[in-house]
């Protein structure tokens, strides 16, 4: 035991970033997953709903639900990319785990694509779309995806562990797989990583569960450990997370007991 608490005092603190300062608001009951977000609008994303409302003034413009024609179980966090929503998607909490990327038209929510990943190691939460790439392959923004981990026993086959999360950047025929650094595995545990979203080519930004605040990790020049920057405080409650795409420092988030969606800004560059 005290050599455990020597290793403690030992340890050096946590970096920890500037505050997220809430910007805005908006109800959205669907919001129960993770937010996306274009020039215009914001899209609230359920396990089995997703809804487009105006970024300005909150109108909801449209809907898609499941269905048994859309047999959609778990729908976790999207991003917009090209007038087009992508949406990552598992079948939690069943078993085997499995994945899929799910594509829908950004105007009208018109489902477009089904990507299936078959048996996954991980539960998909985060799908972040590449774009095509100059050589060196480096330069280019390669798709990102987060297989999350639990730490859950009581539901079979989601008690494997919240350090076994894996980012996974797929970048042409190459695949790179890193780890969550220790300190944000203890503070994502008995769950893990629920949104992600770039913050740069070498950077991204995570969210947990329900904790009030984010994780800026970095791609390690060397191994396969993430590097974590700094733990930055946002009012919001974990779950997906999107970067605004014309104002620079903004982020969305949301707090889903309360029904929101939240616009939020860095108070400084990190």
């Amino acid at each position: 035991m005290l050599h455990v608490l020597a290793f403690a005092l030992l340890a050096p603190p946590l970096p920890v970033g500037a505050a997220f300062e809430e910007v805005a608001t908006f109800k959205a009951p669907e919001a129960h997953q993770a937010v996306a977000v274009d020039a215009d609008c914001f899209y609230a994303i359920g396990n089995r709903v997703i809804a487009r409302y105006d970024k300005r003034t909150g109108e909801r413009l449209a809907t898609i639900e499941a269905s048994d024609e859309l047999p959609l179980i778990h729908m976790n966090g999207g991003v917009v990319q090209d007038g087009r929503l992508v949406v990552s998607h598992s079948n939690f909490p069943f078993t085997p785990m499995t994945g899929s990327i799910e594509t829908f038209d950004a105007a009208t929510l018109e489902h477009l694509d089904s990507e299936s990943l078959g048996r996954t190691d991980g539960s998909l939460t985060a799908v972040l779309p590449g774009r095509p790439y100059p050589l060196p392959r480096r330069l280019g923004l390669p798709q990102t995806l987060v297989f999350a981990h639990y730490e859950l026993p009581k539901i079979p086959g989601y008690g494997t562990g919240s350090a076994r999360t894996e980012i996974v950047r797929e970048l042409g025929e190459r695949r790179e797989g890193y780890l969550l650094p220790e300190p944000v595995v203890g503070r994502v545990r008995p769950h893990s990583v629920s949104g992600a979203t770039n913050a740069g080519s070498r950077s991204l930004w995570l969210s947990g569960h329900d904790r009030p605040e984010l994780y800026r990790v970095g791609f390690p020049p060397a191994g396969s450990e993430m590097v974590l920057e700094a733990i930055h405080p946002a009012p919001i409650a974990g779950q997906g997370i999107a970067a605004d795409p014309v104002e620079p420092g903004v982020l969305w988030g949301t707090r889903r007991r309360e029904g929101l969606v939240v616009k939020m800004r860095l108070n400084a560059a990190p």
